[in-house]
């Protein structure tokens, strides 16, 4: 695991096959920086829910002692001074709870897209309120009960909705919407995931 400063490590998750990376690759970035951890799945986008789910299932395994756990997109740019100061100040005791942007009453998008989301995928006309994938912090107790359960549930390929929105909502663990903006900054790009934890 590669060492971004004193108290935060950060790991790559990928998927077993990806179409423009051969498997020599990864395995030559993993030998230098001991930092992958690789599912047995394609790489689809509408396998993102299985790539979450095993890197907060890594987490709780090889980061046990993290107080908190941080998903993120690779194409975001965060402050991690300013989010160990809030972790470390605002948040140090919190429990039960999701911390980034809350998205309240969205509605499944059931055009012709990307993200379009059949009925038989997912009924109801609205979402319950969930964490915007991109970027949210969770303290370790939190991953625990979301890995402990992730089982009982029917897969839903829109993993931030349902790992910080259906699981959340089923789990009563609270959704809490703070302003990353002060902290977090987007940017168009090639899209992976990163699981990072506070020791």
């Amino acid at each position: 695991m590669r060492e971004t400063c004193q108290e935060i490590r950060q790991a790559e998750i990928a998927k077993k096959k990806h179409p423009r990376v051969h498997q020599s690759k990864i395995d030559e970035e993993n030998n230098k920086f001991n930092d992958i951890v690789q599912g047995n799945f394609l790489d689809h986008y509408r396998n993102l829910t299985y790539k979450t789910v095993m890197g907060l299932t890594w987490a709780t395994r090889f980061c046990s002692r993290a107080a908190f756990i941080i998903k993120m997109d690779d194409d975001i740019t965060v402050n991690f001074f300013h989010v160990r100061q809030l972790l470390q100040t605002r948040y140090a005791n919190i429990k039960n709870v999701l911390l980034g942007r809350a998205l309240i009453k969205t509605k499944p998008f059931r055009r012709n897209s990307k993200w379009q989301v059949t009925q038989e995928e997912y009924v109801g006309d609205e979402y319950p309120t969930y964490i915007n994938g991109w970027f949210y912090m969770i303290p370790m107790e939190t991953v625990r009960k979301l890995v402990a359960n992730a089982h009982r549930f029917r897969y839903f390929w829109l993993e931030d909705v349902f790992v910080t929105g259906i699981m959340a909502q089923d789990l009563q663990i609270e959704r809490r919407n703070i302003d990353t903006k002060k902290f977090v900054t987007c940017f168009r790009g090639k899209s992976a995931h990163k699981i990072r934890s506070f020791l």
